[in-house]
């Protein structure tokens, strides 16, 4: 799903899908969303504790689908 986006050519090359970085992450709610919106994430925390969080959140979602 691609939103509010159009080629700006006709050379047919496919689409990639866009990164998000989210670089105070925390419980990872914005790599669920780009997930969910089949966008690429990075996220990045400087708390351990909300790193292991955010990987255990997107492991559930990886489970769920």
């Amino acid at each position: 799903m691609t939103l509010g986006w159009r080629a700006t050519c006709t050379c047919d090359a496919g689409r990639i899908p866009a990164t998000v970085l989210d670089p105070f992450s925390g419980t990872g709610t914005t790599l669920l969303a780009a997930k969910q919106l089949e966008r690429r994430s990075i996220g990045i925390d400087i708390s351990q504790e909300y790193a292991q969080m955010a990987a255990a959140r997107i492991r559930q979602l990886a489970m769920e689908v």
